[in-house]
């Protein structure tokens, strides 16, 4: 094509003739100031005034026509003067690769300016799943735990938190409405409602995937980090609703990942569970594949006003990994139970915790080993099992396990289990520990048999084996703990049909110096023998056996029980009314060479109708030989409802201080009818009465005594056999005559 003006020969391309400056394509140059078309070739607008863009054009179409002339070999007396470094840059983009090139490094240059608006350097998001349940309603636990949010320190370091509540009858708070299941974010202004709908099932896997998918759309961050906050079942799961009676299971939990974005390579960075019980090899295998790392407790997590489980939160940058991540939520975590115990004691524990708990961090990237470790030794312990069936359980009855020894969850420490049962499958024991000790990159516990994952061992009931296979980590495990289940099951043993009989039972030295009782087994009894325990009873003279203490101490030697009562009773009082004075209802908890924790149980009080049922940690050591109280809590206790779901309440902490009224609470049975027969099932009748005498909180004593002659002492034991029956000896009488 042509300049019309002058003729000269354009291209397709150009804007400008190169040789007379004029605009080609007949398209008018406006005025940027005024919009009116400009005059060809005029130094200013005419109806604004406006030079700028049109001195600009003139001197643009000038330099045009220099550069063509340059370049096509014609020189003239102004060349060198109009050239300049704006020419030469003019001048490279008439080569075409260059142009090329230029637009490949804009169109990049534009892709990465827009991938850091979606994407800001070094942010995460952190989802938090809050299910408020009887934690939130009876005591605001959730809402204590959300107030120690703060949002000018997390936001400074990058970070969004995201909250969805719900699964509650009251909240303590006026942000989250308890008639509608809603998203929240967290801002100055504290939590903002972001989404809503109706109450929806919190243990519904559609609801948990709607909110991971809601996140995912709604929050692009570099990293994102998933907390379940509730009441936490081990294998069955956690987040208990309490509008649906429902709850996430494992399966629950893997379906709703599986129908969200957080998944294969974009998985979760962490998933921690703030509940209780959770870190376990089955919820390791679950979330192998939607998270690279598990913060979880393999025991009860305590709640507590002392201190906020998400205060944590605060601290964590966005250039923190996962381990760090965990570490301080854990360090959160040991800071609270210090708290609790230091309040409770009133001294600088350290240490030295009151309250047995747990937390780890498992890397999920290295389940796989432990995986297929625990597959070979399963294997080994099932060729055997038939044979060494009595040996396997009296070991799997001592093992301790997780929930204060709960006999709902059956959940034990998988490398204490590896470790008990060493003997039948020595290597792959071994590759297992080291499988695990690989995985649990971090692991804080009070006990030295808590290695940071638990396993299903079911022995005391089965009411979660039906369902195990949809995450069993091991196939053969899987089949040792069915065939195990069986076993026990139909293991059919009379040896203990005359375990009553006060034939077997022998004191030998009936005095107060000395309170050992001896029951002798036949062969077969020791064989069939699993565990025993024992009870001391008062005889009240009015028809009832007053329960005064449970031991758990009693050795087998040479086919003989033998239990020792002495020194283990224990007395509270008023300091001023030491006279009155009434015995403690211990259960031992834990012996040790040196101390003896036992649990009492109490009332506390305000007035005669305020009532707080309350465990009280008491401990007898060397420097405190009547004991001292080191930790209150509320009761702790499994519920289950018609639907066969379990969770663990976690205990609130309480201080002495707060309650004007002690109520030392015993339990009463007729252990003996009104003929004088002895009633072997004393404990499973619904006759025992409940036993009380106040104390004054500020005054309250504890004092060490043995038996005086002011009442008749007996004592019972209680067995176990291997298939995990139970049976009670007669009673027999110590103490005083």
């Amino acid at each position: 094509m042509y300049c019309s003006k002058c003729g000269n020969s354009v291209s397709d391309t150009d804007k400008f003739c190169d040789k007379c400056g004029a605009r080609l394509h007949d398209e008018k140059l406006k005025c940027p100031n005024c919009g009116k078309e400009l005059i060809e070739n005029a130094k200013f607008c005419t109806y604004c005034g406006n030079k700028t863009v049109c001195s600009e054009n003139q001197t643009i179409a000038d330099n045009l026509g220099s550069l063509d002339q340059n370049t096509s070999g014609i020189s003239n007396s102004t060349t060198n003067d109009k050239l300049s470094k704006f020419d030469n840059f003019l001048n490279l983009f008439k080569n075409k690769k260059i142009i090329v090139i230029c637009g490949v490094i804009f169109i990049l240059l534009v892709g990465i300016f827009s991938f850091k608006l979606m994407n800001p350097s070094k942010s995460r998001t952190v989802m938090i799943y809050m299910v408020g349940s009887n934690l939130e309603t009876d005591i605001g636990l959730a809402t204590v735990d959300l107030s120690a949010l703060d949002y000018e320190k997390i936001s400074s370091h990058k970070m969004k938190v995201v909250l969805m509540a719900g699964g509650t009858t009251a909240w303590k708070n006026n942000y989250i409405d308890v008639n509608k299941t809603s998203i929240y974010e967290l801002t100055k202004n504290g939590f903002v409602e972001v989404d809503s709908r109706d109450i929806t099932n919190m243990g519904s896997s559609d609801n948990l995937s709607y909110y991971l998918n809601y996140v995912h759309k709604n929050y692009k961050s570099n990293k994102y980090d998933f907390i379940y906050w509730n009441h936490g079942g081990a294998v069955d799961g956690s987040e208990y609703d309490d509008f649906y009676s429902d709850n996430l299971k494992l399966v629950d939990m893997k379906k709703g990942f599986e129908n969200s974005p957080f998944k294969e390579k974009n998985k979760l960075e962490v998933v921690s569970f703030r509940t209780c019980l959770n870190s376990t090899i089955e919820v390791a295998n679950i979330y192998q594949d939607f998270a690279e790392y598990l913060v979880a407790s393999e025991e009860v997590t305590r709640g507590s006003v002392f201190g906020s489980a998400l205060e944590f939160l605060n601290d964590v940058n966005g250039t923190d990994n996962a381990v760090e991540f965990g570490k301080k939520q854990i360090e959160n975590y040991k800071n609270t139970i210090t708290a609790v115990c230091n309040y409770q004691n009133k001294t600088d524990l350290e240490e030295n915790y009151c309250l047995d708990s747990t937390y780890s961090v498992v890397d999920l990237d290295k389940v796989e080993p432990i995986k297929s470790s625990l597959d070979k030794f399963s294997a080994d312990l099932h060729d055997k099992i038939n044979q060494s069936y009595n040996d396997m359980a009296k070991i799997r009855s001592n093992v301790r396990q997780y929930g204060d020894d709960s006999l709902v969850y059956d959940m034990i420490d998988l490398y204490d289990l590896s470790n008990k049962f060493s003997s039948y499958s020595k290597d792959n024991a071994t590759k297992l520990q080291n499988a695990i000790g690989s995985a649990v990159v971090y692991n804080w516990s009070t006990n030295d048999f808590s290695h940071g994952l638990s396993v299903y061992f079911p022995y005391n009931g089965d009411i979660f084996l039906k369902t195990y296979g949809d995450y069993s980590a091991s196939k053969n495990y899987n089949n040792l703990i069915s065939d195990f289940s069986n076993l026990k099951k139909n293991t059919s043993s009379t040896v203990f049909a005359d375990f009553s009989s006060k034939n077997n039972v022998d004191v030998k030295n009936n005095t107060k110096e000395s309170a050992d009782v001896e029951i002798k087994l036949t062969d077969e009894q020791a064989k069939n023998f699993a565990k025993a325990r024992y009870f001391v009873f008062s005889d009240n003279k009015d028809g009832y056996y007053n329960v005064l203490y449970r031991g758990n101490t009693v050795k087998l030697e040479n086919n003989t029980l033998k239990v020792d009562v002495k020194g283990k009773m224990l007395r509270i009082a008023d300091s001023d009314y030491l006279e009155d004075s009434e015995w403690i209802r211990g259960f031992e908890k834990e012996v040790t060479d040196s101390y003896t924790d036992i649990v009492g149980m109490f009332i506390l009080r305000n007035h005669l109708y305020d009532m707080h049922l309350v465990n009280a940690e008491i401990r007898i050591d060397k420097e405190h030989p009547n004991g001292y109280i080191k930790n209150i809590y509320f009761n702790d206790e499994s519920s289950s409802n018609l639907n066969n779901q379990f969770s663990t309440f976690s205990p609130v902490n309480v201080s002495l201080d707060d309650y004007k009224y002690l109520e030392s609470v015993s339990s009463a049975y007729k252990v003996v009818d009104e003929q004088g027969n002895y009633n072997p099932n004393w404990s499973d009748e619904n006759n025992g009465v409940i036993q009380g005498h106040y104390f004054s909180t500020d005054q309250v004593k504890l004092i060490k005594e043995d038996f005086s002659a002011d009442y008749d002492y007996y004592v019972a034991v209680q067995i176990w056999d291997t298939a995990n029956n139970t049976y009670f000896s007669n009673i027999v009488k110590i103490g005083a005559e």
